[in-house]
């Protein structure tokens, strides 16, 4: 067998690897955007419960209020059922959040293994690209040193903050959602998919929690959507501050600041509109 055959052989079984490695890459996009609907279900149900737990715990209120009224008697035929109730939206919101929970640990997952099948596709489209090379008298393309990933960890055991100096106080409002993001890296290393939560924003930027490790000055990629935005957006954005510890401090999670990179006017428009229909919860330092 020639050394032409022999590389003709190689090129079909690299080919069909090819294919199958990119079939696996789109089925866990596909599981993972099936979990992100789910999670955005999710979110809307507990949304349904809270105002639901807010009106009967009103409901409640205004009886009690009225007791030197109407007597303790009838107040409690009134409350008495308004309790029971309360306690049901409790119970449904406790397995409502043990549902989230689960979801968002079971999207992480498949997030995870997303950045490591579509590395070993890329391997196979540059080994398929060699002997390409190969085939028509072409030298291969030689590769560009690698750098070291941003995604290493390298933040402090204990919280860390850096905000750029020269960044203006801009008034954050909460902005609970899922997200998920890809961290854009060296063409050369790993694509790395991650899902977390949004927890607040800014004109400027939001706080995305998550338990992965991101250094300063990562890019990330991210998509967004607003009631004051039509459709979701795809974002750019650079981490520029990092908390992170092993024993997260009460309401403190671990996550990053995330400055916006680029908005257009309709994406800007769009912020800062949902930022005036909020109330602030706090300044940037």
């Amino acid at each position: 067998m020639t050394s032409s055959q022999q590389l003709q052989e190689e090129r079909a079984a690299l080919a069909k690897r090819c294919v199958d490695s990119q079939a696996e890459v789109e089925a866990l996009r596909a599981q993972l955007q099936a979990h992100q609907d789910t999670l955005s279900q999710l979110e809307a149900e507990g949304e349904t419960l809270k105002v639901k737990h807010e009106q009967v715990s009103q409901l409640m209120s205004d009886a009690l209020s009225k007791r030197e009224l109407v007597g303790p008697e009838l107040t409690e035929r009134l409350v008495g059922p308004l309790r029971d109730e309360l306690a049901g939206v409790e119970g449904e919101m406790a397995s409502h959040q043990a549902r989230l929970q689960g979801a968002h640990k079971h999207a992480a997952t498949i997030a995870q293994q997303l950045g490591p099948a579509f590395q070993k596709q890329r391997r196979f489209e540059e080994a398929l690209a060699s002997i390409d090379a190969m085939l028509t008298g072409e030298s291969a393309p030689s590769k560009a040193p690698v750098a070291p990933s941003p995604a290493t960890p390298a933040s402090p055991a204990t919280p860390a903050h850096k905000t750029p100096s020269d960044e203006a106080r801009q008034v954050r409002v909460p902005l609970r959602t899922s997200v998920r993001f890809e961290l854009n890296v060296n063409a050369e290393s790993d694509h790395n998919f991650y899902t977390g939560f949004t927890d607040n924003i800014s004109e400027g930027g939001l706080f995305i929690a998550t338990d992965q490790h991101i250094n300063l000055n990562t890019e990330l990629t991210f998509h967004l959507s607003l009631p004051t935005l039509t459709g979701t957006h795809e974002l750019k954005g650079v981490v520029r501050w990092v908390r992170h510890s092993d024993e997260p401090e009460t309401n403190s999670p671990n996550g990053v600041g995330v400055q916006f990179i680029s908005l257009t006017q309709e994406l800007k428009s769009g912020i800062e509109r949902f930022i005036a229909q909020r109330e602030s919860i706090f300044y940037d330092d």
